[in-house]
């Protein structure tokens, strides 16, 4: 079973990627949004410089361009997938393609333990027992919460709100600005991040590192979970 200090002591982050197709093309998207912010950063379009008077120097830091917001919502799109693609996966190893094919296979992520009992146990019945009763500890209703269930609970929700539209990403944010009263200069620094305005400003970049490899984790708890067990009939 699962532990809380699993993310301090494991260091999931530093753990080879499971085999996965959506996890893999969930970390090349994040590679490709990486690049594309230095690249944005280099080319100077992170932030633009105006002088509307005499005396008066502006910063203007644009919206992420669309490609950005693009890419990053396809990223937590292809984690979302990678979580129902293995429960798919694991049901048709255990009882076979079309037993899978005809059970509505899914991770569920439910706000209450309601949602849970009524539909989430549908999508998992093809599981065994400690894997249904893994991914039971991980729904965000549990209290006290799981060290990786808010995590999980946040891919399903951005890849919610970027199925029905681009998300809302501010641009590079402004850390601290220094001004030389010897040479006149003005010093403007910036932090590499965007922000998901519907998600109190929390940092993009850093949680879809993040997420990779807590899907990265509870893929590989879910598959361990399913060899305990021998096959058997739902």
């Amino acid at each position: 079973m699962p532990t809380g200090h699993i993310l301090e002591t494991d260091k999931p982050e530093q753990r080879p990627l499971p085999d996965s197709a959506k996890l893999r093309r969930a970390a090349e998207l994040f590679e490709e949004t990486v690049k594309a912010t230095l690249a944005l950063l280099r080319e100077g379009k992170g932030v633009r410089e105006s002088r509307p008077m005499a005396g008066v120097i502006a910063y203007e830091f644009p919206p992420a361009p669309e490609r950005l917001r693009m890419l990053l919502g396809d990223c937590f799109q292809s984690l979302r997938s990678a979580l129902d693609h293995e429960v798919f996966a694991l049901t048709a190893a255990r009882h076979g393609r079309i037993w899978a094919d005809q059970a509505n296979t899914a991770f569920p992520i439910a706000m209450t333990a309601q949602a849970f009992k009524s539909q989430g146990l549908k999508q998992i019945q093809g599981l065994n027992a400690q894997a249904q009763g893994l991914i039971g500890t991980l729904q965000p209703f549990q209290q006290p919460a799981h060290l990786v269930a808010p995590a999980l609970a946040f891919v399903h929700d951005v890849a919610r709100v970027d199925r029905h539209r681009l998300l809302n990403l501010a641009a590079v944010q402004p850390r601290e600005v220094d001004f030389n009263q010897v040479s006149g200069r003005i010093n403007l620094k910036v932090e590499l991040r965007f922000v998901l305005s519907e998600f109190s400003g929390r940092d993009a970049l850093g949680e879809a590192r993040s997420a990779i490899a807590v899907v990265a984790w509870t893929i590989d708890e879910l598959r361990a979970a399913e060899k305990s067990e021998p096959a058997g009939k739902p």
